[in-house]
């Protein structure tokens, strides 16, 4: 089921990110202390500690968040016994990320669709109670923002797959997909299941993650390819993290 993995050609970017906050949180924490020394406290000093402590908390934070995320990748990096470790030929692999483009612009046309709905029925209200039109420009500006993000966001993506490498890394709690890692043991993320999908050019296994938000629980569908060969052991692994979700 698995092949050889290659340590020199992974690259662990969450600890990548882990490193750089760390660095970066203790040269705020410098600048702080030195602008505690060398300014005057009520000619700006105070100010600038507090600016820099609040940019220094912000990278202390997004380390502590990454902490967690870089261990689980170095864990499934270095697992002798994977669920899987497959490699892809390069058709395979653009018939995937085709498919994961599309599925990326899809759910974000819907979710354009909604958000336009919800901005005209605010505008109708705001404009019957304010008599005032300018609302209609402030939110048809966030639109045209959002709407610029979400149909970009999924080419970047894109390409980002076509550049890393052509594998996929499958773990008990988390998954390597070409440059992309998701783990669902990190701060609350919940797995809720795997399929096998065939409805596409290319047959896919479909990981669904619950991830914790402001508002509660948002679902998402990790999807990656499985290369010729290798269904019957994707459907095993789908009825192993289906078993999984019952027992965590």
């Amino acid at each position: 089921m698995n092949t050889a993995i290659d340590h020199r050609n992974i690259v662990n970017k969450p600890r990548k990110v882990l490193r750089n906050s760390i660095i970066l949180a203790l040269l705020m924490i410098a600048a702080a202390v030195i602008s505690g020394y060398s300014l005057d406290g009520m000619r700006g000093g105070y100010a600038l500690i507090v600016i820099f402590g609040f940019i220094a908390l912000t990278f202390i934070i997004v380390a502590f968040i990454y902490y967690p995320r870089a261990r689980e990748f170095d864990r499934l990096v270095n697992d002798m016994n994977p669920l899987a470790h497959w490699t892809f030929s390069e058709e395979e692999w653009k018939l995937f990320t085709e498919e994961d483009l599309k599925e990326s612009v899809d759910a974000n046309k819907a979710s354009l669709k909604m958000l336009i709905i919800i901005s005209a029925i605010i505008c109708g209200i705001l404009a019957l109670v304010y008599k005032d039109s300018f609302f209609i420009y402030i939110l048809a500006g966030i639109i045209v923002f959002y709407g610029v993000i979400a149909m970009t966001v999924p080419h970047i993506k894109k390409k980002s797959l076509l550049k890393g490498n052509r594998d996929v890394i499958i773990g008990k709690d988390s998954i390597i997909v070409g440059s992309s890692f998701q783990t669902w043991k990190f701060l609350g993320a919940k797995l809720r299941g795997a399929v096998v999908s065939n409805e596409s050019n290319i047959p896919l296994l479909l990981i669904r993650v619950d991830f914790p938000t402001r508002h509660g629980y948002q679902e998402s569908v990790i999807r990656f390819p499985i290369p010729f060969g290798k269904l019957k052991d994707a459907e095993q692994i789908a009825q192993l993290l289906e078993k999984k979700t019952v027992t965590d």
